[in-house]
């Protein structure tokens, strides 16, 4: 019984020092790189779920293992089935920014929920229109990332990815990046990065941890799919960082 709680602790603590999150219930699933393969160790749960949610700090993250947790979510899933039974990805109809402008994809673009994804990320032609269109501008030494005005958050409009169909919205509080600063005051980024191209394929979208805090979602394995739940609201408006934040960006490899 003692090594059962040895290696317990060890997955608990490897998933908290990983992903910045603590771990609720039992610890009852192995997880091995990229959310790929999820196994169940016999005697403990008996479904092949993971969920996540993501806050601003530590103590609002929590995964939980073996199903969902109502506590941190409201209302229904919308559920897309995996494009590949192996891997986390699925097929994305529509991006747009709500009755303004609007990024179809008639054969589907291929996404991905990312938990080390620092933002939302995406093609690199149509993340500029998108922050063109909500007056962000980029950076002179990194071209990726976009900067918003204070003056502009309360006229932002709403981002939404259309999956299976079903609307998932995302308000400026939801997308915009924060950074608290003391001297030269408050910064403001637009949550949505552009990423560099691979050789072999086109970029799809990324969504990150800004996506993440606002929508619960669910890594459900034993049915093929990716579930997403509207997330229960936290104490802060905006996504922050504290930290080194372009640190964060640099260190991320898309």
């Amino acid at each position: 019984m003692l090594k059962v709680k040895r290696k317990q602790w060890r997955l608990e603590h490897r998933i908290k020092t990983i992903l910045n999150i603590r771990v609720e219930d039992t610890i009852s699933l192995k997880l091995w790189r990229h959310n790929r393969n999820l196994i169940l160790v016999p005697g403990f749960v008996t479904e092949k779920a993971v969920s996540c949610r993501y806050g601003s700090d530590d103590p609002d993250s929590v995964l939980t293992l073996g199903g969902t947790n109502p506590e941190y979510y409201t209302g229904d899933f919308t559920f897309v089935n995996l494009s590949k039974p192996d891997r986390w990805r699925f097929k994305l109809d529509e991006v747009q920014l709500s009755n303004i402008y609007r990024l179809v994809y008639p054969h589907g673009s291929q996404a991905v929920v990312d938990t080390s994804a620092p933002l939302i990320a995406g093609p690199i032609d149509a993340v500029a229109s998108l922050n063109k269109v909500i007056g962000a501008k980029p950076l002179k030494d990194n071209p990726m990332l976009y900067t918003l005005d204070h003056s502009q958050l309360d006229s932002l409009p709403d981002l939404e990815f259309i999956v299976n169909g079903q609307k998932l919205s995302l308000t400026s509080e939801d997308y915009v990046v924060k950074i608290p600063g003391k001297r030269k005051g408050d910064r403001y980024f637009s949550g949505i990065m552009g990423k560099k191209r691979k050789k072999s394929k086109k970029p799809g979208w990324t969504l990150g941890l800004n996506f993440m805090r606002t929508y619960y979602t669910q890594f459900d394995k034993g049915n093929h799919r990716i579930g997403f739940a509207k997330a229960s609201s936290f104490a802060n408006k905006y996504l922050q960082y504290h930290s080194d934040f372009r640190g964060v960006i640099d260190s991320y490899k898309m």
